[in-house]
């Protein structure tokens, strides 16, 4: 367990745990046997306290744009962890693919990346009647339900031990809320997995499996073909995007669907939230599809950190970038900082936007855009003025003296 972590309402870090090891391991062994066998979890782990963060480019005075996150003490999270690790072996053997949360060998760069060859396609193909459908859930960590969760569990056959376990952690949860340094009054939970834990993380992705497999062999949910394979959804736990053709019908039987899931399973769609990329529709197509599924269509949607987009893939995320680089550097300008601070302020908070960029995105052979780049890193280091090292000795391996950090 990293150091450095947040502790639970207890106060207990997790050094604390690491430093006195040998005192602690065999009775925490001995609690985590106990519940495997059916008794009951303490109470301090049905406790925690909940922090609020606000989510990026949305109104801070609307309480549903805060994104709840549970502090948890740590011996529950050693217990949760080692339930996490034996989940995962069978999780990723029963977890189909397009789904790339939380999973060994997955990751969100290849959902982003399939979705870009699908929209060049779509691009290139005349008169392709396919959208793809953004799906948001309302809170939705926060809604699934706990019955539903433990018969899935039961279904797959997780064993008798595991259930056990998660019914002792998810029969009883109490909360307190921390605004502005001041912690609330104790709240009941007794829905949803809680946000900070691996366990809880890898709980919801194996209930929403059960609405991806509805929705994979549903016949009028129709995926956009390319070549021989259909592609019909991705997602990256609540990040849900659907790829369809003959989208009215498709669309509208995904809907229904996924409403009579949350009846059951407490997951919740927002269509105020939920957007609509491409389609190649005429407007009395596009009007019809509005007024019979209640969604309304993007020019470019965020995902996964990147704007997916039909035709400016590369100024909607490469030109931003260098805007965020500029607007950044500017911040830091003002500061009296050394070589090395720039150097470090430049390593930290620039490069890895780039680095993220290019991992999801084609590199695109623009040297303009990279020579611009490196220019304004030139000039933040500089200060302005000429440069005192020349840059092919500034970005040579330590060893000989330099900083390496170039684009």
């Amino acid at each position: 367990m990293k150091l450095g972590k947040a502790p639970g309402p207890d106060g207990l870090s997790a050094k604390y745990y690491k430093t006195l090891k040998d005192w602690l391991i065999h009775p925490l062994a001995d609690v985590c046997n106990k519940i495997l066998r059916g008794e009951k979890a303490p109470e301090t782990w049905k406790d925690a306290y909940i922090t609020l963060i606000p989510k990026l480019d949305h109104d801070r005075s609307d309480v549903k744009n805060y994104r709840p996150i549970s502090l948890l003490n740590v011996d529950y999270k050693i217990f949760a962890n080692i339930l996490a690790n034996r989940l995962k072996k069978v999780l990723t053997e029963y977890i189909y693919k397009d789904q790339t949360g939380f999973l060994l060998g997955r990751h969100m760069i290849d959902n982003n990346g399939n979705l870009i060859d699908i929209l060049e396609r779509l691009e290139a193909k005349r008169n392709c009647k396919a959208l793809l459908m953004f799906i948001d859930a309302e809170k939705a960590f926060d809604n699934i339900s706990w019955l539903f969760m433990e018969r899935n569990l039961e279904r797959i056959e997780f064993g008798q031990e595991f259930l056990n376990s998660i019914k002792a952690i998810y029969s009883e949860q109490k909360a307190k809320i921390i605004v502005n340094n001041v912690v609330s009054e104790e709240i009941r939970i007794e829905k949803g997995t809680r946000q900070g834990c691996l366990l809880s993380a890898l709980l919801f992705i194996s209930v929403l499996e059960v609405l991806l497999n509805m929705l994979r062999k549903e016949e009028e949910v129709k995926g956009i073909v390319v070549g021989s394979k259909q592609y019909k959804l991705k997602a990256f736990p609540d990040d849900l995007v659907l790829t369809l053709q003959d989208p009215e019908t498709s669309a509208i039987k995904a809907l229904e669907m996924i409403q009579e899931f949350g009846q059951v399973a407490g997951f919740k769609l927002n269509k105020s939230k939920t957007k609509v990329l491409g389609g190649k529709l005429d407007n009395d197509e596009r009007r019809i599809f509005i007024e019979k599924t209640g969604l309304t269509f993007s020019k470019k949607v965020k995902y996964l950190g990147v704007n997916l987009t039909v035709k400016n893939l590369y100024k909607d995320n490469y030109v931003k970038v260098g805007d965020e680089i500029k607007r950044e550097l500017e911040i830091w300008t003002n500061l009296k900082l050394t070589l090395m601070g720039q150097i470090l302020v430049i390593k930290m908070n620039v490069l890895p936007k780039v680095l993220f960029l290019f991992q999801t995105l084609l590199i695109i052979d623009n040297i303009k855009c990279f020579k611009e780049w490196q220019k304004e890193l030139s000039k933040f280091i500089w200060q302005g003025k000429s440069p005192r090292i020349k840059y092919k000795l500034l970005t040579d391996v330590r060893e000989r003296g330099g900083f390496p950090c170039q684009i």
